[in-house]
């Protein structure tokens, strides 16, 4: 074994130190003999109690990736629960009397209301059905604007006499002449058009206590 290059004589001594790790090893050069006395304290390592730490260990981080993989697909929630993909922004003189209007007319659900010292409104939400519309009041920097919007309802007929009961002024009563078939009317509320209908059309003026110099008009759209 003298004879062989010393790294061939190690390979050599280590794969029978392996298969005998009791039998000696004559022949090997001097500088191999040091490294076999390595290789023989090293054959029983890791300890029991290591290797069991160690795949504890192992187990836990795995299962700790595991988990982070899973919460950084999970879908992001880009938008608030319940909360519609659009949504029409009114901007109204009056907007706390535009709230109470949506409420009672379509029998809408105040959500949120973020109030200014002086009472006007920065921004509030009424959801109708399983939509909602975004509101504040009208300033210089943002003054009220023309909108137009549909709200579809079981009953065009019936939620048009709640509109008109709840302050709004008739445009013109259910009709079924729109050119899909549905019955709809139409109503100004004076800061948006909106329209209601399933198979007829209408249309009314909202309460003028909302209302902007140049009116606009509603219209409200349900299927049947």
């Amino acid at each position: 074994m003298t004879k062989r290059p010393p790294a061939e004589q190690l390979d050599l001594a280590v794969s029978a130190l392996l298969a005998h790790p009791q039998r000696p090893m004559p022949g090997a050069s001097r500088s191999v003999a040091k490294l076999l006395a390595l290789v023989r304290a090293l054959r029983d390592l890791p300890r029991p109690e290591f290797k069991a730490h160690l795949k504890t260990d192992l187990q836990r981080r795995t299962s700790m990736n595991q988990a982070s993989t899973a919460a950084t697909t999970k879908p992001v929630q880009f938008r608030r629960e319940n909360f519609p993909n659009i949504a029409p922004y009114f901007l109204v003189n009056g907007a706390p009397k535009f709230i109470d209007f949506l409420v009672a007319a379509f029998n809408g659900t105040e959500r949120i209301r973020v109030p200014h010292p002086d009472g006007s409104i920065m921004h509030a939400e009424v959801a109708i059905g399983n939509s909602v519309i975004e509101l504040g009041d009208a300033n210089d920097e943002y003054p009220q604007r023309f909108m137009s919007t549909h709200l579809y309802v079981p009953d065009a007929d019936e939620t048009y006499a709640n509109a008109l009961v709840a302050g709004a002024t008739p445009v013109y009563a259910p009709t079924d002449d729109h050119p899909s078939g549905d019955r709809w009317a139409k109503r100004k509320i004076r800061s948006a058009t909106r329209g209601i209908s399933p198979h007829a059309r209408a249309g009314l003026l909202a309460p003028r206590a909302f209302s902007p110099s140049s009116p606009t008009s509603t219209c409200a759209t349900p299927t049947i």
